[in-house]
């Protein structure tokens, strides 16, 4: 870094697509690649995975995740290109596809909440704020409050995410669905507001349903306009892709080449959305 400039060094945090399968190495990589060859810092994670792990346990891994990166990325990156930064020079957003796109939303949403901080003993920065979000095609309601889940498929893999992934059915444990529903957590008093979010789903998605994402959405921009001291000038957005499959972006096309240059609009605004008065500038 050349010394006497301030950067925002923006990382796209993501995290990886499945609840039980798969390696951070092998998803969103045309998204990854693109955002890296235009100067973002990428960071992927890897999270314990189901049938072993539940949710919860993932949700806290890429909370450490958040954390670890805010702990580590400035020593990394000053052994590699020099200059002096600090953790406020850092502007954190976080993303996934599918299982990611959940993860990522539950990170939006969950802020600094002490109810899913890491230890503090296990990092020296335990800021868990982010300043933009990305969500692909990801879960909004584990509870199926308006049945849109069994509307598609008779609640088939609603069902299959409630007993193998949760492994807790709705019944006996109906709150920890609640809590790790995105949509029903837009209800509930937050620690910090819910950075910018930017929602894409396909017409044709025959995993997660389109209307519960528009029923995410439409919530979400009530909610702006109910809570007090939200200060963000970008707005949230959400994007129909038509005809657009469930992992609409996983081989490159020209849906995919769009999303990256969303992408990229959308974080740098984002970045800019800060209160901090510093330099943006890629690497």
């Amino acid at each position: 870094f050349p010394v006497g400039i301030n950067y925002v060094l923006l990382v796209q945090c993501i995290a990886i697509n499945n609840r039980t399968v798969g390696k951070r190495f092998f998803h969103s990589l045309h998204l990854l690649m693109d955002m890296a060859h235009n100067g973002f810092v990428v960071c992927t994670m890897d999270y314990r995975l189901a049938p072993t792990n539940n949710v919860e346990d993932q949700v806290f891994d890429v909370k450490s995740g958040i954390c670890w990166i805010k702990s580590n990325l400035i020593n990394v990156l000053q052994e590699q290109f020099g200059g002096s930064l600090k953790h406020r020079d850092i502007s954190l957003c976080i993303g996934g596809e599918s299982a990611g796109g959940h993860l990522s939303l539950m990170a939006a949403m969950t802020m600094n909440d002490p109810k899913w901080q890491p230890s503090d003993q296990e990092y020296s920065v335990t800021d868990t704020s982010l300043d933009g979000c990305l969500d692909l095609y990801g879960v909004r309601d584990f509870t199926d409050s308006e049945e849109h889940w069994y509307k598609l498929d008779g609640g088939g893999f609603r069902n299959y995410i409630r007993h193998y992934v949760f492994q807790r059915c709705t019944l006996e444990h109906a709150e920890a669905h609640e809590n790790l529903s995105p949509k029903l957590l837009l209800n509930r008093p937050f620690v910090e507001l819910p950075p910018p979010i930017f929602g894409i789903h396909g017409t044709h998605d025959t995993l997660i349903p389109l209307d519960e994402a528009e029923s995410f959405y439409a919530a979400l921009k009530e909610g702006r306009k109910q809570w007090s001291g939200q200060s963000n000038s970008v707005n949230d957005v959400f994007v129909v892709i038509p005809y657009g499959p469930h992992g609409l972006n996983i081989l490159a096309n020209p849906v995919s080449f769009a999303l990256s240059d969303a992408a990229e609009n959308f974080l740098l605004a984002c970045t800019r959305n800060r209160k901090r008065n510093l330099t943006v500038a890629k690497l």
